[in-house]
């Protein structure tokens, strides 16, 4: 019994210190730390006006949070080279007509350039301008 004990507080040991050793948010860390949640998973809010031009870079995220109905129409996304995923719906935006509160990401290879038609409050994650 007591090797037992021994063997598993061994193990509990080199599994607590390896988790100290890992630096906060790296693949090692067993856990999420508050400072990596913060940096990789928060979104920054844009007021933006009518005639407004965003810049996506690849892997961007935006949420229509604010807007005057329930859609807000963009021009320049052009379907047959700009993917711009509604990951709410599971579809890709062919029309120009961002949905309020869909959670939409830029899933082409290249920058997505959206001019928008009326203001809105957006949300975003990634690199944009």
């Amino acid at each position: 019994m007591r090797v037992n004990a021994a063997l598993i507080t061994a193990i509990i040991l080199i599994t607590v210190g390896a988790g100290w050793a890992a630096d906060p948010g790296s693949r090692e860390d067993p856990l999420a730390t508050v400072s990596y949640v913060t940096r990789h998973a928060s979104f920054s809010r844009q007021l933006l006006n009518a005639g407004d031009k965003l810049t996506l870079a690849p892997g961007t995220e935006l949420i229509v949070a604010e807007c005057a109905t329930t859609g807000l129409a963009v021009r320049g996304l052009e379907p047959e080279r700009d993917t711009l995923i509604d990951m709410s719906a599971g579809t890709e935006v062919l029309d120009g007509m961002l949905i309020r509160c869909h959670h939409y990401i830029n899933g082409a290879e290249q920058d997505l350039w959206l001019k928008l038609d009326s203001p809105a409050a957006i949300l975003l994650r990634g690199e944009w301008q």
